[in-house]
């Protein structure tokens, strides 16, 4: 499922992009990233799931957790797979 989500990388500092995901589960997401990581580990994922049905505006969730995976693409885009820890529903705007 391809949902725009918001993803921070942090161990000190802080790092942050808007991309999409390529895969997403109830334990985890895969998705590419442009920038580079190095051994930021940690992570939060904000997912923005779509209005259906009788909500009428998209949902924000919020994940914490941490860095499982990273992978090269062939375009030099860096995949990331995120395990899932923690999980919180947002206000919405």
């Amino acid at each position: 499922m391809r949902l725009p989500l918001i993803a921070r990388f942090s161990n000190g500092s802080v790092h942050e992009e808007e991309t999409f995901t390529q895969d997403v589960s109830s334990s985890g997401a895969f998705f590419y990233v442009d920038m580079e990581i190095g051994g930021l580990r940690q992570i939060e994922l904000t997912l923005i799931l779509p209005a259906e049905g009788e909500t009428p505006a998209d949902i924000r969730v919020r994940y914490t957790g941490r860095v499982a995976r990273l992978e090269r693409s062939p375009e030099g885009r860096l995949g990331v797979a995120a395990a899932f820890g923690s999980c919180e529903y947002l206000a919405q705007a």
